[in-house]
């Protein structure tokens, strides 16, 4: 449609969708590129049985309109400089076996028993303070935010992969070799 002149990719969504949630803020290439900021509809290992359904292209467009969900703004990305932040103090509070258990799940925090955060501070305690971390990556994965690290010490790096929930609480944080 780009090629015929009926649409710029730089063209708000609004233009075309105004109904869908913060659409005059977001572009087609930003939407295509899925960059809009836009979370997931569903998981990507099933399928929802209304998908099984005959419907109509406006039909998705208005279910899409009523439940669309803003993770981010794309002028206004995830602080990036504060989540990583929380997660060196987490490591480091890790490092002597040690966790605010308030900014866990409750499922998380079932992991973290006494015994678990003895071979945490073991294991990591040795490696000493971290020269950098640096993320990796960031995606939307079932209504969480999964983002991946990359923690480098004198003499070992490791990766660290973290499940976010909307409210902020982390709910896996894996720490490899």
């Amino acid at each position: 449609m780009q090629e015929q002149g009926k649409l710029s990719l730089d063209d708000k969504v609004s233009k075309y969708f105004p109904s869908l949630t913060r659409a005059a803020r977001s572009s087609i290439r930003q939407l295509l590129s899925h960059t809009a900021g836009y979370e997931d509809y569903a998981p990507q290992d099933y399928i929802l049985p209304a998908w099984k359904q005959p419907t109509t292209p406006q039909a998705i467009l208005d279910k899409g309109a009523q439940m669309a969900t803003v993770a981010f703004m794309p002028d206004e990305p995830p602080s990036s400089d504060k989540a990583t932040g929380e997660v060196k103090a987490i490591l480091e509070s890790l490092r002597g076996g040690k966790i605010d258990r308030s900014l866990f799940t409750s499922n998380a925090n079932s992991c973290f028993t006494a015994e678990s955060l003895g071979d945490i501070r073991k294991s990591l305690g040795g490696l000493g303070k971290p020269k950098s971390l640096t993320r990796t990556s960031e995606t939307l994965r079932g209504g969480m935010t999964h983002r991946n690290y990359r923690a480098e010490y004198a003499k070992k790096t490791l990766s660290l992969s973290i499940y976010v929930m909307p409210d902020g609480k982390y709910e896996q944080f894996m720490v490899e070799e």
